[in-house]
């Protein structure tokens, strides 16, 4: 399963090591295919789709990529009206 991994994912479990954003990315680099954003991939129409701009570059990277999990801790991404990728929020 490919997993888009948010940015906010990869600094709380750099930071807080032993808290479940942590445990949640060593599962998912053991066990599935990650998938990072490279933030300067911008394009408009994921902006339509999310209502915070700053987001758009990681659902960009999540829908091209075509990721099956997206997991963040920005609550934005709760109102996605998509079927795939699923989104998991910590």
């Amino acid at each position: 399963m490919k997993i888009l991994v948010d940015t906010n994912i990869l600094i709380s479990a750099m930071l807080y090591p032993k808290f479940r954003p942590a445990t949640a990315l060593c599962h998912a680099a053991d066990n599935h295919e990650l998938v990072l954003s490279d933030y300067n991939i911008t394009d408009e129409a994921p902006r339509k789709l999310i209502a915070d701009p700053k987001d758009a570059p990681i659902l960009n990277a999540a829908i091209l990529a075509d990721v099956d999990v997206i997991v963040s801790g920005d609550k934005h991404f709760l109102s996605l009206s998509l079927e795939r990728p699923k989104v998991i929020i910590f």
